[in-house]
C-alpha cells in the first residue's frame, strides 16, 4: 500500500517509506514463511503470502502460519494471502477440457473452505485479506463481458409479466452468457439476436435468458416426445398381436390346424407373438430407464417450490409406477405361459 498525489515537479518528490510498501511473497514456491521474512528483512510491512498452485499451497504446514502471524504481530506488519487459482465454480482446471462437474464444484468449495480457515488462523485480531482469482472459462467462446462502449446500443431482454403471463420488452444489458448443462456438464454460449419471424413486421428479441428458457423447454418435450414414443410402438405391437391371435382362436375353432398350410400359420402366428412379447418388454425396459431419468432430473435440478408444489402428485406417481410394474411382470410371465403352451398344435 502506498500513497500517491495527483502532481509533483519531479520523482524525488515522491517519498514512500517502505513500511508503507507491500509486496508478494514467491507464489511458485511452498516455503512461504522463508519468503515472508526476506520481506521483513528489506523493511516491508504489507506482505501477501500464498501460492499460486493449490497443490504447493496445502503442502505450506500450519506451524509456518502460526510462525508468520507471529513475526507479523512482533514486526507491526499485515498480512493477505494470495489464494491458488483454482475454479470457484467447478469448471476444470486443465486446457481442453470442456465439461462442469458438481463433484469439481464441491471439491472447489472444500478448498476455499480450508484456505479461508488457514488464512484465518494468520489474523492477529484483525480481519485478513484473501485473493481469489477468477476461474479459466472466460474466453470469447464462452462468454464475453458486457462493455457499453463496445457492444451494440439498445440491448432488450423479454420479461413475462407474472399477473397477466404477456410478454414485455425491457432494456438489458447481457449480449451473451454461458449456460451449463448440470446433467452432463456440457458448455453453452447463448449470444443475443433479434430475428424475423412470420406474422410479425418487427424483428423478436432473443435475448440470452430467452434462449436459455427455449432450450430447456425444448429439451423438456423432447424427453416426452421419446416416452410417448414408446408407448406408441407398444400400443401397435399390441395391435398386431391381438391380430396374430384372433387368427389362432379362428384355426383352433374350426380345427383348420388339421391342414398343414393352417398348421404352419399357427406356427407362425405363435413365434411372431413370442418375438413381439419381447419386443415389448424391451421398450418397456426403455421407457422404464428414461422415466426414472426424467425422474432424478426433476428431484435434481428443479426449484425447491417448483418440487413441493409437485409434492403430492409424486407421491400418488411412485405408487402407481410400483403397481404398474408388477403387473407388466405377472402379464409376460403369463403371456410367455400361453405362448410356450401353444407351440405344441
Amino acid at each position: 500500500m502506498a500513497s500517491f498525489y495527483k502532481s509533483y515537479s519531479n520523482a524525488m518528490d515522491l517519498h514512500i517509506p517502505h513500511s508503507r510498501l507491500g509486496a508478494p511473497t514467491n507464489p511458485m514456491v511452498a516455503k512461504q514463511l522463508e519468503e515472508f521474512g526476506k520481506l521483513l528483512n528489506q523493511g516491508i510491512k504489507n506482505v501477501e503470502v500464498g501460492a499460486v498452485d493449490a497443490t504447493k499451497f496445502e503442502q505450506i504446514p500450519q506451524q509456518h502460519f502460526d510462525e508468520i502471524r507471529r513475526l507479523a504481530k512482533i514486526t507491526d506488519s499485515h498480512v493477505s494471502v494470495h489464494a491458488p487459482l483454482i475454479d470457484l465454480a467447478g469448471f476444470p482446471s486443465q486446457e481442453g477440457e470442456r465439461t462442469w462437474k458438481e463433484e469439481q464444484r464441491e471439491s472447489a468449495e472444500q478448498q476455499v473452505f480450508s484456505i479461508l480457515e488457514r488464512s484465518y488462523n494468520l489474523g492477529n485480531g484483525e480481519n485478513v485479506p484473501v485473493v481469489f482469482h477468477a476461474g479459466r472459462i472466460h474466453s470469447q467462446e464462452y462468454g464475453t463481458p458486457w462493455d457499453p462502449q463496445k457492444n451494440p446500443k439498445g440491448l432488450k431482454k423479454v420479461v413475462i409479466d407474472e399477473k397477466t403471463g404477456e410478454e414485455k420488452i425491457e432494456p438489458s444489458v447481457y449480449r451473451s452468457i454461458t449456460a451449463v448443462n448440470q446433467d452432463t456438464g456440457e458448455l453453452a454460449p447463448l449470444q443475443y439476436e433479434e430475428k424475423y419471424v412470420i406474422g410479425k413486421e418487427e424483428p423478436e428479441v432473443w435475448d440470452p435468458f430467452r434462449r436459455l428458457n427455449s432450450i430447456n423447454a425444448t429439451q423438456w418435450h423432447d424427453e416426452k416426445l421419446k416416452l410417448l414414443s414408446y408407448q406408441k410402438d407398444i400400443q401397435e405391437l399390441k395391435e398386431r398381436m391381438e391380430t396374430k391371435q384372433k387368427q389362432n382362436e379362428a384355426i383352433e375353432k374350426t380345427k383348420l390346424g388339421l391342414d398343414p398350410a393352417y398348421s404352419a400359420v399357427h406356427e407362425a402366428n405363435n413365434k411372431d407373438l413370442l418375438l413381439m412379447s419381447r419386443h415389448i418388454e424391451e421398450i418397456n425396459r426403455k421407457l422404464s430407464s428414461d422415466y426414472e431419468n426424467i425422474y432424478d432430473k426433476f428431484l435434481r435440478f428443479a426449484p425447491d417450490k417448483l418440487k413441493k408444489e409437485y409434492e403430492g402428485q409424486l407421491s400418488e406417481l411412485n405408487k402407481d409406477y410400483k403397481r404398474l410394474q408388477k403387473a407388466i411382470k405377472a402379464k409376460l410371465f403369463l403371456v410367455y405361459f400361453s405362448f410356450e403352451e401353444k407351440r405344441v398344435f
